[in-house]
């Protein structure tokens, strides 16, 4: 008998539809597993869209919870907290209230009051005036520091006068009394407010010549006797130099060159002069121009000439009025000499001329006077700043300057009427030898 898978029926099906349904079974057990794996990861998507959605439900009902809670705690009412009991102020809480209030008030007054006026400034105090009294009775003033000087004066009890300067040692002040200078002895007045930089004055040739036979015959001419030096001065006149002190630098002045005295010399002479000085009280003029010295008024050439060159000497410049008027100091210049220039002075009182001697074989210039009528001149070798101050009194007798000097005007000061002050000057300290002569 044929078995059936033996036979060619059997044969075909196992052989050729058994591989078709093989291929079959496999087919559909992958698509069982591909709708499988479909369903588990759509219901993963699902679930977790689901949680998503619980959790935002979950957050809003919090959130709302919360809000509600607010509500509440913010609508329930406050409990009143239990009233503090005041006690009734003593009497002098009270006034201390009062007194607290008042002061407020009035410091608010004073604020509205400062607001509303502009501020003051207030100006430092000056310094001040140093001054001497007399203590015991009637004080004589004299023309130098000493009792052997000319008595020129006296203060009464009581008075009182300003200290303008001392001594070496302080026993003597220089005191400004009625219209002049004086010397006043420290051991018979009381000072006030004296400074420790009131300056040493030195004596002041002009105002001091001694009553003792020496001293006065000490003071004779030394110079030739076609030269006769000035005579003491008159002790009547007013003590101060006139002139000095000069007015303030914001005294209104003029000018030497606008004067029409000055502009017709100069017309006559067609060159500007090389010096030109006011006098003191502005009556004249001192000029020159070179070879002469001219002594014109301000508003006319009405003058004289006092020096002119002679083949010897001629006046070159630097003329300088002293204080009190009375002599002009000016730079002359030897001709055919080793020593060339030098200083001479003119008394005007009678036109007499006299040359003061040069120191040694230098060359003397520069010409000025101090307020107590004495005359500040550089003597040199060959340049000004090498050279020496030295300084000359009305007898002719020099010597090196030294100590603090009160100047009158200088040369260019004097070019302008009144004339601009001057200055103190202290030799040798930090200054060229010639710079007394600069303001």
């Amino acid at each position: 008998m044929n078995i059936i898978w033996k036979s060619n029926l059997g044969k075909l099906f196992l052989g050729g539809c058994g591989s078709q349904i093989g291929i079959a079974f496999a087919l559909i057990t992958l698509s069982v597993l591909v709708l499988f794996g479909s369903v588990c990861a759509l219901s993963n998507v699902v679930a977790i869209a689901v949680t998503q959605e619980i959790t935002s439900l979950s957050n809003a009902a919090t959130a709302e919870m919360v809000a509600e809670a607010s509500f509440e705690a913010q609508a329930a009412p406050i409990p009143e907290a239990a009233p503090v009991q005041e006690t009734a102020p003593d009497a002098e809480v009270e006034m201390l209230r009062s007194e607290i209030a008042s002061l407020v008030g009035q410091v608010e007054n004073l604020q509205a009051r400062e607001a509303s006026q502009p501020a003051v400034i207030v100006a430092p105090p000056p310094a001040p005036v140093p001054f001497a009294l007399s203590h015991k009775g009637t004080v004589s003033l004299r023309s130098g520091p000493g009792p052997s000087y000319t008595r020129i004066g006296s203060i009464a009890l009581g008075d009182r006068v300003q200290i303008m300067g001392r001594n070496q040692d302080s026993t003597w002040w220089l005191v400004s009394a009625g219209q002049g200078l004086a010397w006043l002895c420290a051991d018979y007045v009381v000072a006030y407010d004296v400074p420790d930089d009131l300056p040493v004055v030195t004596i002041p040739a002009l105002l001091v010549y001694s009553t003792t036979p020496e001293a006065t015959q000490a003071q004779q001419p030394a110079t030739a006797a076609s030269a006769p030096m000035p005579a003491a001065p008159d002790t009547s006149a007013p003590l101060l130099p006139v002139g000095t002190p000069t007015p303030t630098a914001a005294e209104s002045r003029v000018f030497v060159e606008d004067m029409e005295g000055y502009k017709q010399l100069r017309k006559q002479l067609g060159a500007p002069p090389t010096s030109a000085s006011f006098s003191p009280l502005g009556d004249q003029i001192a000029i020159t121009e070179g070879t002469k010295l001219y002594l014109v008024t301000p508003d006319a050439f009405e003058g004289q000439i006092l020096m002119a060159e002679n083949g010897i000497l001629k006046p070159v410049g630097g003329v300088v009025w002293s204080p009190d008027g009375k002599y002009l100091a000016v730079v002359v210049e030897k001709l055919n000499c080793d020593i060339c220039r030098s200083v001479a002075l003119v008394r005007l009182e009678d036109s007499t001329i006299f040359f003061l001697k040069n120191p040694g074989t230098l060359t003397a210039e520069a010409p000025r006077w101090t307020q107590d009528g004495r005359l500040l001149i550089n003597a040199h070798a060959g340049e000004p700043a090498d050279g020496t101050t030295y300084i000359y009194d009305l007898t002719g007798r020099s010597e090196v300057a030294s100590g603090t000097h009160a100047l009158s005007s200088s040369q260019d000061g004097q070019r302008w009427f009144p004339w601009r002050p001057g200055r103190i000057w202290r030799a040798g300290v930090s200054e060229r030898p010639d710079a007394y002569n600069s303001d």
